[in-house]
């Protein structure tokens, strides 16, 4: 477990990549640790994935997250295109939603307070989402990276707390 955590293994254990820019993000843009998860609502281990990252947020954890969200299944493209909604419109039912889902609890959609009159924004982040995805999902779901490092399926939800404490591969 320890030894995973190491920052020579991680090197091994991880890719270099491209900062992924996408406009779904979450937390403080001068937070010293960016995480990007690529997730798909269809995943199982992307619930899990995000609940943990939801939970080191309440624990006061400090990382700027950006959430990449691809489809698993056909049915998926419905809940991406609502949670972009919803993002846009109100960024704390977002949230809500994207905790329900994390715990497996079913769905309620909330009429946000504001809509977004702009339809054609929320289809350009959903072509910009499915162009990153495209380029960046090889394996399967989820994907994390952090710090610009594509982790390898070894690290689990659980790890990121302790990479991120210690600010691994932090350049800022």
């Amino acid at each position: 477990m320890l030894l995973k955590r190491k920052k020579e293994v991680i090197s091994l254990e991880s890719d270099i990549v491209k900062p992924l820019d996408t406009p779904i993000m979450i937390g403080d843009p001068n937070a010293s640790n960016d995480v990007t998860t690529i997730i798909s609502p269809g995943c199982g281990h992307c619930r899990k994935t995000v609940a943990e990252l939801l939970k080191l947020k309440e624990r006061g954890c400090k990382f700027y997250w950006n959430i990449v969200m691809g489809n698993a299944k056909s049915d998926d493209d419905k809940l991406i295109r609502r949670w972009i909604h919803d993002y846009l419109t109100d960024k704390d039912i977002f949230i809500k939603q994207l905790k329900r889902w994390s715990t497996g609890k079913e769905l309620r959609f909330i009429s946000p307070k504001h809509f977004n009159e702009d339809m054609t924004s929320e289809n350009e982040i959903y072509e910009t989402i499915k162009e990153t995805v495209s380029k960046n999902v090889t394996s399967g779901y989820p994907v994390i990276i952090l710090n610009g490092r594509k982790l390898s399926p070894i690290y689990e939800p659980a790890d990121l707390e302790y990479l991120i404490a210690d600010n691994t591969f932090n350049d800022n």
